[in-house]
């Protein structure tokens, strides 16, 4: 097959866009479909590679093996171990933790399932994961182990047309499987390799119409002007995804851009417009190291922005995107050209060295890391103060409760005293879940039993719906709303992650896009800001108007300040690379100001929702922000008071339980045996 030299440029673009997005250029939005565009260029080239050598009767298996792991390994591995280096002295030790399971599945070429598993590819912590990238390589990988198989299945059917028909037809059922799953498990389809084959097959049907030949050359080309009409096509489809396609919902139909325009641009082949934007020196040259630079570039961005603790200015964007290119010529250069050669001048004898080799390879880098995998992430790294920080907030971070069947609903957490018949109830998401670790303990003190109704992401609001990602999420409170309108439990306790969904997106320092969208069942999905917080009122005033009524007594409790910036984490950094002071400067994250601007509205909205309704309202801010700080409470009596960046933990919400126990009279017993009201 020879060498197509245009497609180093489109390596080049895929390259470029994806390190443009990972930097944070905020115009950049859809970079991630480079990734896209590199399966579908994969699937042409080893179609073709393949289907060449089969026709001609010189394919090997094990040749082909060989080659692939020369190719892609060596530089892999000598990341991984760029990797532990940094890792062992920046990062805390549950991310370290992390770093150490993620690296020995990508030794195993399969972290894209452990990525999965986790989820998350978009979310604010992606920044505490140096080897997140490697998911497509582990789709890669899984793609050239399997798919001469397929290929050589291929070959029964002797006729040319049928093999393309078989392979069309597999591309649009795979295409049309990846889309059906969107609406089950999105994350799934983003990261296993069988929801992506189709890209991978779009590529390889082209190969087989253009290679299904025993020559060199394209069996046949575009006439020049659609060639040159195809390639710009092409190019104008990959540059307006990058622009405008958005990370949420994404593969579904969205694919089909990166795909019909790598296509399109392979298709154009080689052109006059082709020559010049796509086989110039400098894409050549960013095409030969893009491998590399796709290796490099995401462990750098990492680890800068995990010293900083912040995202990257532009100035910084410059030095690191400078930073990651000039490391990724010498990885191409030193190991990369180097172990993609033959590394014996024996064949028998390579067959033997380079299993051997890799294999010995994965062994040392799967021992190193497995080490801190197990001893969570070596804690002594980290200061003995900040240790025991940490491991009094762990300590009481798992909720006590109890499973019990209720009528009519899953299985729900019994808190606090465990007796037949609940006191009282809480309903809403993740921060109400948090807010029970400290409900238990207090309601076990004061004799009483609760029931924890949370589910993540999902507001406690009666007929409300939650719009994850522009997606309907299927989480509402229905039934559980239906089993506490019935005379079971005198108190419900509301209480939810409001500021960000009264927002509808996370602050800025989490680079994220708009994440939540409030509805109603029964009306038409929100489609801007206004329109979400016009359903939040509605949804909220419905659900205290319909509790009054049915003789409850409701506690509203505001939402929690926000800290901008998760201090579990950053207070745990090893000191090594940095000072005491650095690591002080980058923990500040909100100022009180910044946090109460936040909170600001939506507590308003919530307070004179409560008041109309006539409900008791609880408000975290006086006891969490007190005047006269630069920051709100973070740390109280020597105690964290928070888990992330805006959960609470254990003490923390023990903090906020006292406030909801005062407001409803309840006595609390304290350690030395009194009673407390």
């Amino acid at each position: 097959m020879k060498y197509e030299t245009e497609l180093d440029g489109v390596r080049a673009l895929a390259v470029i866009g994806v390190l443009l997005f990972h930097l944070g250029v905020p115009f950049i939005k859809g970079g991630f479909i480079g990734v896209d565009v590199f399966f579908v260029l994969s699937g042409y080239l080893i179609t073709a590679l393949i289907t060449r050598n089969m026709d001609s009767g010189s394919f090997s298996f094990k040749d082909f093996y060989i080659r692939r792991a020369r190719r892609l390994l060596p530089a892999l591995f000598v990341v991984i171990g760029f990797c532990f280096a940094l890792s062992f002295l920046l990062l805390s030790p549950d991310d370290f933790k992390s770093f150490a399971r993620s690296a020995w599945h990508s030794v195993l070429s399969i972290s894209n399932i452990n990525f999965w598993l986790e989820s998350g590819y978009f979310d604010s912590d992606k920044y505490t994961k140096p080897l997140l990238h490697t998911w497509s390589l582990g789709v890669e990988e899984q793609f050239y182990l399997f798919w001469p198989i397929a290929l050589a299945g291929l070959a029964w059917f002797k006729s040319s047309a049928v093999k393309k028909i078989v392979l069309g037809t597999f591309i649009v059922a795979g295409f049309a499987v990846s889309l059906y799953m969107m609406g089950h498990t999105p994350s799934a389809v983003f990261y296993l390799s069988p929801f992506r084959a189709w890209q991978f097959a779009a590529g390889g049907l082209l190969a087989l119409v253009f290679h299904d030949h025993k020559g060199d050359e394209r069996a046949w080309s575009l006439p020049a002007p659609l060639a040159i009409g195809s390639t710009l096509a092409g190019l104008g489809l990959v540059s307006y995804g990058f622009i405008a396609i958005s990370p949420l919902n994404f593969p579904g139909t969205a694919a089909l851009v990166p795909t019909i325009g790598t296509l399109l641009i392979i298709l154009g082949g080689a052109t006059v417009f082709s020559r010049v934007l796509l086989a110039n020196p400098l894409a050549r040259f960013l095409g030969k190291i893009s491998y590399s630079l796709y290796l490099t570039h995401w462990p750098i961005i990492v680890f800068w922005r995990y010293y900083n603790n912040r995202p990257l200015n532009w100035i910084e964007m410059v030095i690191v995107a400078a930073i990651s290119i000039g490391t990724a010529y010498l990885l191409f250069k030193f190991v990369e050209t180097k172990f993609r050669k033959p590394w014996t001048k024996n064949p028998e004898t390579e067959k033997f060295a380079v299993p051997a080799g890799i294999l010995a390879s994965a062994m040392a880098i799967m021992l190193f890391c497995i080490y801190p995998w197990v001893q969570n992430g070596w804690t002594w790294r980290v200061s003995k103060d900040n240790q025991a920080l940490i491991l009094a907030t762990a300590a009481g971070d798992k909720i006590k409760c109890k499973d019990r069947p209720l009528l009519d609903l899953e299985k729900q957490c019994f808190i606090g005293a465990q007796k037949r018949n609940a006191d009282f109830v809480i309903i809403g998401d993740s921060h109400a879940a948090a807010l029970s670790r400290g409900l238990g303990p207090l309601a076990e003190d004061a004799k009483k039993t609760g029931i924890s109704m949370t589910k993540p992401g999902t507001l406690p609001f009666f007929d409300g719906r939650t719009y994850d990602n522009e997606k309907l999420s299927d989480r509402n409170f229905d039934p559980e709303f239906k089993w506490i309108m019935r005379p079971k439990t005198d108190v419900v306790i509301l209480h939810g992650r409001y500021a960000q969904n009264w927002e509808t997106k996370n602050p800025i320092v989490q680079d994220q896009t708009t994440t939540k969208y409030n509805g109603l069942a029964g009306q038409p999905a929100p489609t801007n800001k206004a329109e979400s917080q016009a359903y939040f009122k509605r949804a909220l005033g419905k659900t205290l108007q319909k509790l009054k009524k049915a003789n409850k007594t409701v506690v509203l409790v505001g939402a929690v300040p926000y800290q901008g910036v998760n201090l579990a984490q950053c207070i745990n950094r090893p000191g090594w690379l940095m000072s005491l002071d650095h690591s002080i400067k980058t923990c500040r994250g909100f100022s009180r100001e910044d946090s109460l601007n936040r909170m600001a509205e939506v507590n308003a909205v919530l307070k004179n929702a409560a008041e109309r309704a006539d409900v008791i309202w609880v408000d975290p801010t006086p006891t969490f922000c007190p005047e006269g700080e630069i920051n709100c409470l973070r740390i109280k009596d020597g105690n964290l008071l928070y888990k992330d960046d805006d959960h609470l933990n254990s003490f923390g919400a023990r903090l906020l339980s006292n406030m909801i126990f005062e407001k409803l009279s309840w006595e609390i017993e304290d350690t030395q045996g009194s009673k407390t009201e």
